[in-house]
């Protein structure tokens, strides 16, 4: 048994169960869960799982192609090691093909990973993203395997992480072929969190904080190439988006560059009132509205369902829609949608991991002490009438 066929042989399982409130949300924006597989395809649910019965059939000469066969019928695993080039097709009686990493590279084919943020953005099709703020690799493992998220937002803004941290994320994020990484960026340093982020592999990033013009363009040239078609700042790196040595500098990192989402909070009252020049801003492409900030930047504080916080929103929305900006919204659950669908609004955040773990622990908790007749050894934490993320 040779190296590759022993280390597949080793991944099994079943695919994790996905949650009804999920589907709901997808239905709701008219489209199919991102990891639809037909029953049969033994590969569906991960793409790291395979059956132990699978072998290689086939080894041809180098610069070729690897044949792998399982049970008789041919199936695809295409994998660049280095640059996680995948391959699509699946299906029962095609040739399924492996490409030969040892090769790829010399004859200039590698290709940066594709973003499916940017992807289904210039599709003009609907996202479904979701956030954590836990750096452990396996949540990600569990929401790629639930099939249902185009992206995870890693909330960085708000949680404890190392240089490390972010790049565990990105290998963990390319183990699903549907799903890309984004991460929320604090207000400083921009530009270096900005670079290190990209460099680990989370290719997308959404900007806290700015309040004007001045604070948009530096979030966008934190991003894109420095090269004269794209404007941007951010320069050559030896970093694991490009295998390290093996696209650094090269034409592709730079286009992979330009193809990064660059997402930005307006939360600020400044920001609203700049909104028409902010938004005319080149290379911005999603706008996520933040109530928490906006409430409290107008003496507010807490009150993230006034009707001044909400004529906000409905304005933000409304404008970054007149320039052809996705507007995004974020959600707790999947309830509450309705008025964002109502605004034209097909980009959703769902959920953010703390957050619904905190809620699960109440609600199952209480539920159980009522029939036990007892007691909680405390009072819960009281919970401000946040709405953060709806």
């Amino acid at each position: 048994m040779n190296l590759f066929a022993f280390l597949i042989s080793g991944f099994s399982g079943c695919r994790t169960a996905t949650n009804s409130t999920i589907y709901t949300c997808r239905r709701e924006l008219s489209k199919t869960p991102a990891r639809a597989r037909p029953k049969a395809d033994p590969f569906a649910g991960t793409r790291r799982r395979f059956p132990r019965k699978i072998r290689q059939e086939q080894t041809v000469a180098p610069g070729t192609m690897d044949q792998i066969r399982y049970d008789g019928e041919f199936l695809t695993y295409s994998h660049c090691f280095s640059c996680r080039t995948r391959g699509k097709e699946r299906s029962s009686g095609q040739l399924a093909t492996r490409v030969n990493p040892d090769t790829l590279h010399t004859q200039g084919q590698c290709a940066m990973r594709r973003n499916r943020l940017r992807e289904l953005l210039k599709e003009g099709q609907p996202s479904l993203g979701t956030r954590i703020m836990s750096p452990w690799p396996t949540v990600i493992e569990i929401v790629g395997h639930s099939g249902m998220f185009d992206y995870v937002e890693f909330v960085a803004e708000y949680a404890p992480y190392d240089l490390h941290t972010l790049e565990n994320i990105g290998r963990t994020v390319e183990l699903f072929d549907h799903m890309t990484a984004m991460m929320k960026i604090e207000q400083e340093p921009r530009t270096y969190l900005a670079v290190r982020a990209i460099g680990s592999g989370i290719q997308n990033m959404l900007f806290a904080d700015p309040r004007n013009v001045e604070d948009v363009q530096e979030c966008v040239s934190a991003v894109r190439a420095e090269r004269p078609e794209s404007g941007g700042r951010h320069g050559v790196g030896m970093r694991r988006d490009v295998g390290t040595v093996l696209e650094a500098g090269s034409e592709a990192f730079a286009d992979a560059l330009d193809d990064a989402v660059v997402a930005i909070m307006i939360e600020k009252q400044s920001a609203v009132e700049n909104l028409d020049a902010i938004l005319s801003v080149p290379g911005v492409d999603m706008v996520q509205f933040g109530p928490a900030d906006y409430s409290m930047s107008l003496g507010l504080t807490g009150q993230m369902s006034h009707p001044k916080v909400r004529e906000a929103e409905q304005y933000v929305i409304e404008t970054a829609h007149k320039k052809g900006i996705a507007a995004r919204a974020e959600l707790n659950d999947a309830q509450g949608f309705e008025r964002y669908l109502e605004l034209g609004v097909r980009h959703f955040n769902l959920g953010v991991d703390i957050r619904t773990l905190y809620d699960w622990y109440g609600k199952a908790g209480a539920v159980l002490r009522k029939e036990l007749n007892v007691e909680p050894p405390v009072k819960a934490g009281s919970k401000v009438q946040s709405t953060y993320g709806r």
